[in-house]
């Protein structure tokens, strides 16, 4: 079985992929992240994201990869 690439990586913008994926936020959400309204999200990558928040970054971008997967079905 081959495995998928990811279409989400560390170094997307947290602004494009809101904008290019806006089912993303419910994922932030969860994660406690308010990227929706940050003045930072245009400048800053999922990576630097989710240390600004202390979230794993692993379990981050694996959620968020599933909601992005799920909804292209």
């Amino acid at each position: 079985m081959k495995k998928k690439k990811a279409l989400i990586h560390k170094d997307m913008l947290i602004d494009e992929l809101i904008r290019k994926y806006p089912e993303v936020c419910t994922i932030f959400e969860k994660f406690n992240m308010p990227c929706k309204e940050c003045v930072l999200a245009p400048t800053s990558t999922i990576e630097e994201g989710a240390q600004m928040h202390n979230v794993p970054l692993k379990e981050l971008l694996l959620e968020l990869n599933r909601v992005i997967e799920k909804n292209q079905q």
